[in-house]
């Protein structure tokens, strides 16, 4: 069977918003410049869909990149079971709070 490492699994998420972002784009452009229809509540919906694929994935890289949820096998990407020192495990929810924080304000 062939193993999946953190790089691999990063360019398979990213690949893949590469192509929901073109696949949108393609669909945005369709309803404007050839059905001549306006912006609609799916659009909507697909783009708040889309920034939080995006954001998703650039917390996963920024995370991988700390040495934070390494993908591996054994491991079910629970909290619980990160593979990293304290202080970056720490550092992760500090950050994501923050994040949270200004969401929420």
């Amino acid at each position: 069977m062939l193993k999946l490492t953190g790089k691999g699994l990063m360019a398979i998420e990213w690949s893949l918003i590469g192509i929901a972002i073109i696949l949108g784009l393609a669909r945005l452009d369709l309803r404007f410049n050839h059905h001549q229809q306006g912006f609609i509540l799916r659009d909507l919906f697909y783009l708040f869909a889309l920034a939080t694929a995006i954001t998703n994935t650039a917390i996963d890289t920024a995370l991988w990149h700390r040495g934070i949820g390494v993908f591996e096998e054994d491991v079910d990407f629970g909290v619980v079971q990160w593979k990293a020192p304290r202080d970056n495990i720490t550092a992760a929810y500090k950050r994501l709070n923050a994040a949270t924080n200004i969401v929420n304000s």
